[in-house]
C-alpha cells in the first residue's frame, strides 16, 4: 500500500489490481481468452499472457496511479462541479475500474501484437478488454468485501 495525504480511487484499486492474486487470476482468465482467440497451444498462450502482464505490471504499477489521479482532477473540476458526488462515489469507482482495464488491455494488446507478431482484430481487442475488465471488477469488489486497513 502506498501512503499519501490525499487519496483517490485509483490509489486504492491499484493496491488490489497489481497484487499477486489478481495477476494470477488475470493470467488464468487471459490465457483462456487467448487460447480461444488465437488457437495457439495452451503453453504458448500462457507465455503470451505472462509476458503481456509482466510488461503491463511494470508500466502500470506507478503509471496507473497517476493516470487515475489525472482522471480524478479532470472529473472533479467538471462533472463534480455540476453533480457534487465527491471522490469516492459509484461513478468514480466504476470509471476507475474501466480505466484500469483499458490501460492494462492496451499495453497487453500491444505486447501481443507487436512483440509476438500475433495478428489481431477489433473483436480480439474488445474480447481481451472484457477479460481485463473481469479481473479489474473482481479487484474492485474485494475493496468492498475486504476493505483496505490503514
Amino acid at each position: 500500500m502506498i501512503f499519501a495525504n490525499v487519496v483517490w480511487p485509483a490509489l486504492y484499486l491499484s493496491q488490489r489490481y497489481y497484487s499477486w492474486w489478481a495477476i494470477t487470476l488475470s493470467l488464468l482468465i487471459e490465457t483462456g481468452v487467448l487460447y480461444g482467440l488465437t488457437r495457439k497451444t495452451f503453453p504458448k498462450c500462457l507465455l503470451l499472457a505472462f509476458a503481456a502482464n509482466a510488461v503491463s505490471t511494470l508500466i502500470g504499477f506507478l503509471a496507473f496511479i497517476w493516470i487515475g489521479f489525472a482522471w480524478e482532477l479532470i472529473v472533479s473540476y467538471t462533472l463534480y462541479e455540476m453533480i457534487p458526488l465527491g471522490t469516492f462515489n459509484p461513478f468514480g469507482w466504476i470509471a476507475t475500474t474501466i480505466l484500469a482495464a483499458f490501460f492494462s488491455c492496451t499495453i497487453e494488446w500491444a505486447v501481443i501484437k507487436y512483440l509476438f507478431k500475433i495478428p489481431t482484430t477489433n473483436i480480439f481487442y474488445w474480447l481481451f478488454f472484457a477479460a481485463n475488465l473481469v479481473t479489474a471488477a473482481i479487484a474492485l469488489i474485494t475493496l468492498f468485501t475486504n476493505p483496505v486497513i490503514l
